[in-house]
């Protein structure tokens, strides 16, 4: 018999060994973690941990002092000088920056304008964004409040400019919010202003302070200026109106009627009598004095009609 290892021709098969009995039934397989756990592997049996996948090799750089561009045939000079002030390191890198600048900017794209005295370019870029054809598009018309001819300016300016639709809207209630904060303001000023004039007067006339107001609101009245009085006092101030008024009261005889010691109407004629009548008639405190039997009104109210009518009773 020649020996297998020979690897002769004639080399005896040894017979396969007669089946083993079946074995008994395994306990559930315990993991890796769960036996480190138990204490039943030892750590430095555990199976090491596969290694690392290499990571593939790089992209070879190109030669010191050379550009991957310079492989590229036929690529003009300019489109290289730009590609290489980019600095992209290799070609992968530089078609996927074009990738994604075209995703940015979009198939349509529109040249910019050289500089500001491009008309031309500058016409086309604001078209693009947006700028319309006709100031109307703004609406600046239709703001509530708003001047036409103001409207009509900066609806000229904003076409000028290149605004769109949006961007001058944005700027109209950016003025509008202004306007109205600049306008409450001053209300506020004024108020303080006018509130501190009224009360240096007030220091200034001391005890005589309602019946010179008084007397210069009768004059307002008899003239008609009663109603001109916000437009006066916001022009020279609330003490200086006071004062003229109280001037001008005293001048055509309303004097005679202030608190005093003169008798009501002794020094009026008879046209200034008929203007006291007519104006005490609108004086609403004055005929609540009157009805309610007030005795000094009462004697007033008589002498200006034995003045202004002689020929006529008083009414009472």
């Amino acid at each position: 018999m020649t020996d297998a290892a020979t690897g002769g021709a004639d080399a005896t098969v040894i017979p396969a060994a007669a089946p083993a009995a079946a074995p008994a039934p395994a306990a559930a397989p315990v993991g890796a973690a769960a036996a480190l756990l138990a204490g039943k592997v030892d750590p430095a049996a555990a199976p090491a941990a596969p290694a690392a996948s290499a990571a593939p090799a790089p992209t070879p750089a190109a030669p010191a002092g050379q550009s991957f561009l310079d492989s590229i045939e036929g690529l003009p000079d300019d489109v290289k000088t730009w590609a290489q002030s980019k600095g992209f390191p290799t070609l992968k890198d530089a078609i996927e920056a074009g990738f994604q600048s075209e995703k940015l900017v979009g198939a349509d794209t529109v040249p910019l304008p050289t500089d500001e005295n491009d008309k031309e370019g500058l016409d086309r870029a604001y078209k693009a964004l947006g700028r319309p054809d006709d100031v109307s598009a703004y609406g600046l018309d239709k703001i509530e409040g708003a001047d036409p001819a103001f409207a009509g300016a900066m609806g000229a300016a904003f076409l000028d400019a290149g605004l769109n639709p949006a961007q001058a809207a944005k700027l109209a209630a950016a003025n509008q919010a202004y306007a109205v904060a600049a306008e409450e303001k001053a209300q506020a000023e004024y108020q303080t202003r006018s509130s501190a004039e009224v009360t240096e007067l007030a220091t200034e006339w001391g005890k005589d302070f309602d019946a010179r107001v008084e007397l210069g609101a009768r004059a307002a009245r008899q003239y008609g200026l009663i109603d001109h009085a916000p437009a006066i006092e916001r022009a020279i101030g609330s003490k200086a109106m006071l004062q003229l008024l109280h001037k001008i009261g005293a001048s055509t005889g309303e004097a005679a009627f202030e608190i005093g010691d003169h008798k009501p109407g002794f020094s009026l004629s008879q046209d200034q009598a008929k203007a006291r009548i007519e104006s005490l008639k609108q004086d609403k405190a004055f005929g609540a004095k009157l009805l309610a039997g007030d005795a000094t009104s009462k004697e007033e109210w008589t002498r200006l009609h034995q003045i202004g009518h002689p020929d006529q009773k008083a009414p009472a």
